[in-house]
């Protein structure tokens, strides 16, 4: 006669049964709870009044904040120096248009069920790029020119992050197949690209296009910061593309790899 099933003990399930199993599990698992829990009480509370209750979010000058709390205004002050840099006032509209269409693209590849958002992705690799180059530093059709000195903070961060992300990947598939290839020479020269890349900090590498790459140029040979940056942070954003589109490549097409990497390399 079999018995009827029971449900489990209520201290064993739910939120219970997790504190249980992860905090309270063995003497000493109940001893760090005990000390983070104090921690995260005793500094809970000046953090929140620091931040918020004693914080000053209005005024014109420094001379406005109480001194107590963080001095919020400058937040509100340097908004916009925060989003354009410098770039000229009367024509961020501009950027405003571009982050519009940033939006329209990527969104919808977050909603699976969005009509035709394969499109709007394909929009985002060919023709975002296009207009940004038409829009960002004018020059074009009467528009008026802006230097790349000139922009900075959140537009500047978008730019380089996107351009790079655009370029690393065909140069990322290319390394990926490269290193799956039966010729030693392209194997080994794409290993010791990838590898050495990947164990450069990104801050070495912008440092070096920014201010170490022009010293080692010939006299009267340069070009711009923005554009050593994007190049530093497409070569380092290449290696890391390589392991993830190689990755990509072995678990979906195993077999056929090593064929489709020799191919590319004779």
């Amino acid at each position: 006669m079999s018995l009827p099933s029971e449900l489990p003990p209520r201290q064993d399930i739910g939120v219970t049964g997790w504190m249980r199993k992860n905090l309270f599990s063995t003497w000493y698992n109940i001893v760090l709870t005990l000390v983070a829990a104090y921690l995260v009480i005793t500094s809970a509370g000046p953090l929140l009044n620091w931040v918020i209750i004693e914080a000053t979010f209005t005024g014109e000058s420094a001379a406005d904040c109480s001194g107590e709390g963080a001095c919020w205004l400058f937040v509100g002050q340097r908004l916009n120096f925060f989003i354009y840099g410098f770039y000229p006032d009367t024509l961020q509209w501009r950027v405003d248009i571009m982050f519009g269409l940033l939006a329209v693209a990527f969104i919808p590849q977050f909603i699976e069920r969005f009509p035709r958002r394969k499109w709007f992705g394909v929009f985002g690799l060919t023709g975002l790029p296009l207009i940004g180059y038409i829009l960002i530093p004018g020059g074009w059709f009467g528009l008026e020119e802006v230097q790349s000195s000139r922009w900075g903070g959140l537009m500047l961060t978008l730019i380089l992050a996107y351009v790079g992300i655009l370029a690393a990947l065909p140069i990322g598939i290319v390394l990926a197949l490269g290193r799956r290839s039966d010729m030693p020479i392209i194997r080994g020269m794409c290993v010791v690209f990838i590898e050495v890349w990947r164990a450069v900090p990104l801050i070495t590498v912008l440092f070096m296009a920014s201010v170490m790459l022009p010293l080692f140029l010939p006299d009267g040979v340069n070009f711009e910061k923005l554009m050593r940056a994007l190049i530093g942070i497409t070569l380092w954003q290449s290696a890391y593309m390589a392991e993830v589109v190689r990755g990509g490549v072995l678990g979906t097409f195993r077999p056929n790899v090593t064929l489709i990497a020799t191919a590319l390399a004779s």
